[in-house]
Order: structure tokens, then sequence, then C-alpha cells
């Protein structure tokens, strides 16, 4: 390759900017500058195949987690030795150790409510519709992205019609139509009004349940073609997961045998024990090769390669793999002879 030629040429980067859906926002000078130099030192064939998958719609989600994936990798003193196949990248851990890395692109949360945009123009709209009445809202499933408030707000002006005539309706609504589940309760009491209360849907579980047959998924395509190499899998999501720790910790390993905590100046410390005999997604035979899941999700709404990172070591997988990537990680302390493993979260990097 000629060195004095830049790796993302203005036309790629152009047609990455003009689709929101293949780059989340605009890459700065210093943006540009830490991809090309991430990119530049990949060997040709890793860099041929993450440029190509970056303005490949289909693709695009597998080279961007394998672009932040490989720089956390780096950042754990890794480095990346080839393509294995041709959606998993082969590295060497800091002992000497293969390992292979490859990524699901997830659309994330968008936020307990579903799509942002979606869920402004709803609740815009329902607190112009009750104005000065006091109320709640309750969203059962996440909002679609192509949310029309309009027929929602003319059922609840209906609605309120009927409760301000005194025509015995009820004070609690729900609204049900093309996947579209709403709750309104109009309120009382004393100096009140607008809207009081949002709740949204409690989706952790269903959400889960996707990200496990998407992993197992991954990992049966790729059983042929790895043999006995450790896999790690990037799971990197467009928005922020959301998800709480302990549901991610029953789907991974299982319910806790034993569970300790501690504090040291200001610090808290955490700490599990859990038995492959529980049913989990790690003590799976098909997660045999699966070293690790890393979680990404942005951390800036203006920056796409800033990210927060979190991972999950697989105690039980046939090959343990070292690597002590930047932010927490739930690694393995000690796999007895019943293979009982001891978990603790750790903070990695420097």
């Amino acid at each position: 390759m000629n060195r004095g030629m830049p790796v993302l040429s203005d036309s790629l980067l152009e047609a990455l900017h003009a689709d929101a859906t293949l780059w989340p926002g605009r890459l700065d000078p210093a943006g540009r500058g830490r991809l090309e130099a991430l990119l530049s030192r990949l060997p040709g064939e890793v860099r041929t195949a993450l440029l190509a998958s970056l303005i490949d719609p289909e693709a695009n989600a597998w080279a961007r987690g394998a672009v932040l994936g490989i720089e956390l990798a780096e950042a754990a003193g890794a480095r990346v030795v080839g393509m294995r196949t041709d959606d998993l990248i082969e590295l060497c851990s800091p002992q000497g150790d293969p390992f292979g890395l490859s990524a699901l692109g997830f659309a994330g949360a968008g936020g307990p409510r579903g799509d942002p945009e979606a869920a402004a123009r709803l609740l815009s709209a329902l607190d112009a519709t009750f104005g000065h009445r006091p109320y709640v809202v309750h969203l059962r499933r996440p909002l679609p992205a192509s949310l029309d408030p309009a027929p929602i707000a003319r059922a609840v002006r209906l609605w309120l019609s009927a409760v301000d005539g005194d025509l015995g309706a009820e004070r609690h609504a729900p609204y049900v139509d093309d996947g579209i589940e709403i709750d309104l309760t109009l309120a009382e009491g004393p100096g009140v009004a607008g809207r009081l209360l949002t709740i949204g849907p409690v989706d952790s579980l269903e959400r889960l349940s996707a990200v496990r047959e998407r992993v197992v998924g991954a990992l049966s395509g790729l059983e042929q073609s790895v043999g006995a190499l450790p896999v790690v899998l990037v799971l990197a999501a467009a928005r922020p997961w959301g998800l709480p720790r302990g549901f991610i910790q029953q789907i991974l390993y299982g319910t806790p045998a034993e569970v300790w905590s501690s504090r040291d100046r200001g610090s808290q410390s955490y700490g599990a024990s859990f038995d492959p005999a529980n049913r989990s997604l790690f003590s799976d035979p098909v997660c045999r090769t699966l070293a690790s899941l890393w979680w990404l999700d942005p951390a800036s709404p203006v920056d796409p390669l800033a990210i927060r990172s979190r991972a999950h070591d697989n105690p039980w997988a046939d090959t343990a793999l070292e690597l002590s990537v930047p932010g927490p990680r739930f690694c393995c302390l000690e796999l007895r002879d019943d293979r009982t493993a001891e978990m603790r979260w750790e903070t990695g990097g420097t």
C-alpha cells in the first residue's frame, strides 16, 4: 500500500456521513486521524475487509463493531494477525495465545421508551391534548420510529370529552393499536397539572433473549471453521444498552450459588460463584469456544468513536483468555474442581 495515500478517502467518508445508519455522526479531524491510524497498522486483508464492509449496509454493523473491538483489544496488548474467516478476525494475546474476534450489531435500547424521537412526538402531543389536566402515561411497549401521534391524540380528545361530559367514562383508558400499547390515567389532587409521571416498558428479558439467540446463531455458524480457537464476540449497540446488570448476569451465568461484596475507602467490590449445572448461556456446550462477550454502546452523541465497554468472561470456555480490556470486566478468579466459578468485577486497562 502507498504510505502517502490516506486509508480513509474523502469519497468513503462522504458515503458514511451521508447515511446515519452507516456512521452515527461526523468524524472530526481528531477522530479521522485516530481511525486512520488504527486501520493503517492492520494487516492488509483485515483493512480491506473492514473498509469494504463499512460502506456495505448489510455488513456495516459488523465492521463498526469490529473496529471498536480491535481498538479495545489493542489497548489490552493484543495484536491483529489476519482474517480467519470472512467475519472472524484473528488476533494474538499479550501472552502469545491466538483468539478470534467478531461483532454483532444491535439497535440498543433507544431509551426505555423505544425510539427517542417517536417518544418525544407522542409526549408532546399528549401534553398538548391534556393541557392543564394532571395525568400519568404508561408505555407498555417500546415505541416504533414510525409512530404517528395524531390518531392517539384524537382518541384521547374523545375520551376527555366523555369524562368532561360526565358520561360515565373511566378515568383510566388503554390505547392499543398496531403494536402500540399505552395506558393513560387522569390524576387528581390540589395544585397538580400536566404530565405527572411517564412510565416506560420493562422489556429487558425480551431484549436479552434476542441477544442470546444472536450469540448462539453466530457461534453455531463459526463452529466448523474455528476449531478450538477461543472467540470474543463484540456486542455493539447503536444506542445505550440500558440493561440491568443482574438480568445480564442471570442470562450468562445463571443464579449465583454465593454472593459477596465489600467496601474499601469508598469503593465497592462485588463477586459471586456460579455452578455450571444451572441453565445459562455460558454453560451451554454451544459456547465452549466463547471466551468473552464485550458489550459496547455510545458514550457521546457527537463522537462516534467514544464508547462505554463492559466485558463478561466465560469461565467454562474450553480455553481461557487473559485479556484485561479497558472498562469493567467480570472475570474468573478461580475455577474449582467441581467447575464452580468464582467471578469478580475488575477494572481493566490502564
